[in-house]
């Protein structure tokens, strides 16, 4: 892992609420995208400031957390009214990542392609119309929707998120009903006074998976007439990876075909 990653990593934890039979996953995503911002400025991307796309990847880590076992999430996210649409992926060592992409104002969907920690594990994946524009109000969607688990997600200003998610039998009182700043006092209280159990604390930081074979197996993937379609005249191809906008120059020369 790089230095600078090190030195920026976001710590999510997550506790159990015994009075209350609730998952509580806690997290800020300011040192995350201040780990982002050194990523952008050291493979010369675009920064996207952009307020939603920020709350998306709170809303993703704080997700990601929850779970018993590590996966692989990936986001896309196309919200109506919106003319800029996301993507983030959070993998199972704790790496998060996401880029913007022009969409249609028109259009509204998100896709989920959920993987588990073993290679050969299936991909899953998931599809459904957001009933609002908030990223974060969508993927507190999913798991209502899709997962029919009861779950509520936060995400504040300065990119503070609460994740509370219902057990079986649970009784959780005013959580789900409290205005938002109420239960981020509430919370904070709670911690403070250590009423509720510690279970696992997960790293966060700044990275993507992208490098040169990942891209070379992308390009060779690609139909024989299309690849011959993208070669310049010295027989090179600029390329960005899908996933976090860096850029990559491939030769002709080092691909299979």
């Amino acid at each position: 892992m790089d230095e600078n990653i090190t030195l920026h990593l976001g710590h999510y934890r997550k506790y159990l609420i015994e009075s209350s039979n609730l998952i509580i996953v806690t997290g800020e995503f300011s040192k995350v995208d201040y780990s982002r911002k050194l990523y952008e400025q050291r493979f010369n991307i675009k920064t996207i400031e952009d307020a939603d796309y920020l709350k998306l990847m709170e809303a993703a880590a704080l997700s990601a957390a929850v779970l018993a076992d590590k996966e692989s999430w990936g986001w896309t996210l196309s919200l109506k009214g919106k003319n800029t649409g996301f993507f983030c992926a959070v993998e199972p060592e704790g790496s998060i990542c996401g880029r913007a992409n022009p969409a249609d104002e028109e259009l509204s969907k998100i896709y989920l392609q959920r993987q588990k920690k073993n290679v050969n594990a299936p991909m899953m994946q998931s599809h459904y119309d957001p009933e609002t524009s908030d990223p974060v109000k969508a993927i507190e969607q999913y798991f209502r929707q899709v997962e029919q688990t009861r779950t509520r997600i936060e995400v504040n200003d300065d990119y503070e998120g609460i994740l509370l998610q219902e057990l079986p039998d649970a009784e959780p009182g005013d959580y789900f009903s409290m205005v938002r700043d109420e239960l981020f006092l509430t919370v904070r209280k709670n911690l403070e006074d250590k009423n509720y159990k510690p279970l696992k604390e997960f790293l966060i930081f700044y990275d993507c998976r992208c490098n040169d074979e990942m891209i070379l197996d992308m390009v060779d993937s690609f139909p024989e007439s299309q690849k011959n379609e993208l070669w310049d005249e010295n027989g090179k191809l600029e390329m960005e990876c899908p996933r976090c906008g860096r850029k990559y120059i491939i030769e002709k020369k080092d691909t299979l075909n």
